[in-house]
């Protein structure tokens, strides 16, 4: 399945996010309130740790491929037809092969996106470290 903007929301609306060789994002912005994207992930996103979205909340549709997106402690499997709402704050990653739609209210942006890295401390606990 091949994506293309519409004739309003061309590709001067549209953004190439690259979250590193295992996620691909072609980020569409609609206005500051509603955006949509079509991403790409192949593997585990992100590579260690999780991320959060500070501010929006996601819907992810999943287009093609499978999938295990673990949000707090909770797995859940999906696949193509499957959709997820993450919650703003919510921690997650994903790992699979697979393509998305995602649309973002309010729009994403990199500002509110966090990454976190988790380290085992001494009491076999994690604690969060942020980069």
């Amino acid at each position: 399945m091949r994506w293309r903007a519409c004739e309003n929301h061309n590709a001067k609306n549209s953004v190439f996010v690259d979250q590193g060789e295992n996620c691909q994002v072609q980020e569409y912005k609609l206005d500051t309130e509603l955006d949509c994207a079509i991403v790409s992930v192949k593997g585990r996103y992100p590579l260690e740790g999780k991320v959060l979205n500070q501010q929006c909340k996601e819907m992810a549709y999943v287009v093609k491929g499978k999938v295990n997106i673990t949000i707090k402690d909770t797995v859940f499997e999906l696949s193509a037809g499957d959709a997820v709402l993450i919650e703003p704050e919510e921690v997650y990653h994903w790992e699979g092969d697979l393509e998305l739609f995602i649309s973002c209210n309010p729009a994403w942006s990199p500002e509110q996106h966090v990454v976190l890295k988790f380290e085992k401390n001494s009491s076999d606990l994690y604690s969060k470290i942020e980069f």
